[in-house]
């Protein structure tokens, strides 16, 4: 080799370590989606003790007493006398902060705090490829799920998305707007009627979510596995060795929508890739979660609520695999032929072969009409009223509820009826959830 080479070299060399301290050097870049303000204030002042922040505060306290009073005399004996007094104290306090600047620069801060997070994103698993996963320690390689406990924190990069239930609600939500905006464009739709219908169930589900939006995110580096009858978070780079099955890991939590900085459309909706931090809020990896808070506190009145909101999340949105047009026809027979039954022999009473067939007739009508929950109410109030006027007899609101429920399930009937395939989501309960892996965080921050 020349000198000539040796020093083209050199230079080259060179140029690449200037480089690569330059990249060193250069701060991160992040474009925040979502910062919860009070989350970060706590968490840095208990790590750091102190915060950067420019406020001004003006606190003003009041006291105001007043007494007035008049008095009139009619005659020498009567006086009559008006007397009134107000007490009155007043607090006020004005907080003025460079709210984003501000927090962003708390955030910095608190980022460079080296030892907080036990789960944070690794480049690269070179080093790690061929080591047996029981002798690795970097949590970011893996963690077993007892040591993913309560109050830790965390960051994955995930590709982030709404939870079922809120992304179903959306969607009857701006489909209605859309249907009240231009009524004519959709009247020639048989399923506008069932989703008007079950409009009625979103404003409940809207009104439990309080303006918190639940998320659903896939972890991009990970996926979990058992080992030695324990589950495990592993980094995807380390999954050949391990040549078993394994099933993504999945991020929840419920965020606010006031805090996130940008338009949930362009955020929750695209599946894009993002950085999320947060605390982990249920220890370990589980199979399930409640994306609405407030359905636990319905517990000891309606036991099943939880679970009938995560059937409403995972309602089909495609007409693909669905029933033929007759089945839900002929499941609403079965079942009111079913309730029938029950509450003939609630009352014990035998009908005779003319009412038989005057039953089977009015069942037979009752299939045929349009496909609503307010229609299938209304058979079953229509034989209810059949079987009144011939037994003269009534069976209890309560009992009878609970007959009508007995049918529905024993026959496989879903309280939300289907429409025509192509027209609006199907209502039919979806089916069953595969096994998931879920953990469940408090976010503090989303941003890439």
């Amino acid at each position: 080799m020349t000198v000539r080479d040796r020093w083209m070299a050199w230079r080259e060399a060179r140029k690449r370590t200037q480089k690569e301290q330059s990249e060193a050097q250069r701060p991160p870049l992040r474009d925040f989606v979502y910062l919860d303000e009070a989350s970060l204030q706590s968490l840095l002042s208990s790590a750091a003790g102190e915060m950067t922040d420019q406020k001004s505060e003006q606190l003003s306290e009041g006291l105001e007493s007043e007494v007035t009073g008049s008095a009139a005399v009619g005659n020498a004996v009567i006086a009559k006398a008006d007397i009134s007094s107000r007490f009155q104290t007043t607090n006020s306090r004005t907080t003025q902060t460079s709210r984003k600047a501000t927090v962003q620069s708390w955030f910095r801060d608190f980022h460079r705090i080296p030892g907080l997070r036990i789960v944070e994103p690794v480049s690269s698993v070179q080093g790690y490829e061929t080591k047996p996963l029981a002798e690795i320690t970097n949590m970011s390689l893996v963690a077993a799920s007892s040591e993913l406990k309560r109050g830790e924190l965390v960051e994955f990069r995930v590709t982030l998305a709404a939870e079922p239930v809120f992304r179903l609600s959306t969607i009857f939500s701006e489909y209605m707007d859309m249907v009240d905006a231009n009524p004519s464009m959709f009247t020639e739709l048989s399923g506008v009627a069932a989703m008007r219908d079950l409009q009625q169930v979103n404003k409940i589900l809207e009104h439990l979510l309080v303006g918190l939006v639940p998320i659903k995110s896939v972890a991009t580096d990970y996926s979990v596995i058992e080992i030695n009858g324990e589950q495990h978070m592993v980094h995807n780079g380390l999954l050949p060795q391990v040549g078993c099955g394994s099933v993504p890991l999945q991020i929840v939590g419920v965020t606010e929508q006031l805090a996130y900085w940008k338009d949930l459309r362009r955020v929750l909706f695209s599946d894009a890739g993002f950085t999320l931090l947060g605390r982990i809020s249920h220890s370990g990896i589980v199979p399930s979660w409640t994306p609405v808070k407030l359905a636990d506190l319905f517990g000891a009145v309606v036991p099943d609520f939880a679970e009938s909101l995560d059937m409403l999340g995972r309602l089909p949105l495609t007409s693909r695999d669905l029933p033929v047009p007759t089945a839900y026809s002929e499941l609403l027979g079965k079942a009111l032929r079913y309730y029938a039954d029950t509450v003939l022999a609630e009352l014990a009473f035998t009908p005779d072969e003319g009412q038989q067939v005057a039953l089977t007739v009015e069942i037979a009508e009752l299939q045929s009409k349009p496909r609503t929950s307010s229609d299938q109410r209304a058979a079953f109030a229509a034989v209810g009223a059949m079987l009144k006027d011939w037994t003269g007899q009534i069976v209890d609101a309560q009992r009878d509820l609970e007959l009508r429920e007995r049918a529905r399930v024993d026959c496989g009937l879903p309280a939300l009826p289907s429409v025509e395939a192509g027209t609006a989501p199907s209502l039919l309960p979806a089916r069953p959830a595969k096994s998931e892996c879920l953990l469940e965080v408090e976010v503090v921050a989303i941003y890439w």
